[in-house]
């Protein structure tokens, strides 16, 4: 039985598995792939070579595709980002459940990841766009959740990687995650909730039950097992 769609799939997945492979700007690849798929068509009655022609114009449109999808907008937080940390100011939604645990000497911190919408370096604030890692020490015992909107005084930072081959690479497996940027706020530094509720209902609705569970699950069961059913039900990493 023929699979026509399955020999298109497979030469776009090859095409996004070795974009990485092929430095060819990608305003470029766009219009090389269309010109192969309408060399292809052209030459439909030599069905081996218009094969052939299709076949290299959708590897080239999965190259375009992926090599598309890692196009940051002007704004975006990564071109804020200096060689060495920088202090700025920013401020966005919390856009996951954060993760509070403590650190090797007993003190707390909350690691979340923040959908930024404005950012001020110098004097003044601009739009700025991206998600970034926060890791912050705070002061004092402090109650953030999904949907909380944030100003945060931080040193930022590309994430950091490990460049050692064949061990896990943190800061690409972030960038999976639209992550491009890490902040690192002290105690000492600004932090400041200034609205709640801004995220997505359902989502929140589902931090809620989590939550619940979690609380269950600890009032009925001491450690390790909490934490270990804990993992296992609603995925808790602390």
């Amino acid at each position: 039985m023929k699979r026509p769609v399955l020999y298109l799939v497979i030469p776009f997945c090859v095409g996004i598995a070795l974009s990485s492979s092929f430095k060819l700007p990608v305003f470029y690849l766009f219009p090389l792939g269309l010109i192969f798929a309408v060399s292809a068509f052209f030459s439909s009655k030599q069905k081996i070579l218009s094969h052939a022609l299709l076949y290299v114009s959708v590897f080239i449109l999965g190259m375009a595709y992926f090599r598309s999808a890692d196009v940051l907008p002007h704004n975006h937080i990564i071109n804020y980002i200096a060689e060495e940390p920088t202090k700025v100011f920013v401020r966005g939604i919390i856009v996951d459940d954060p993760v509070v645990s403590t650190d090797f000497y007993n003190k707390e911190k909350i690691n979340f990841a923040l959908d930024v919408n404005g950012l001020k370096r110098y004097s003044s604030w601009r739009k700025a766009r991206g998600l970034v890692l926060v890791n912050m020490r705070p002061a004092k015992s402090c109650d953030l959740s999904f949907g909380d909107e944030v100003i945060l005084e931080g040193m930022i930072s590309k994430p950091p990687a490990l460049k050692n081959p064949g061990i896990f690479n943190y800061s690409d497996y972030l960038a999976i995650k639209g992550i491009r940027a890490y902040l690192k706020v002290p105690a000492d530094f600004y932090a400041e909730k200034i609205a709640k509720g801004r995220g997505s209902y359902m989502v929140d609705l589902a931090y809620r039950i989590r939550h619940k569970i979690r609380a269950f699950v600890d009032s009925n069961l001491s450690e390790p097992y909490s934490g270990f059913l804990n993992a296992i039900l609603i995925g808790d990493r602390s």
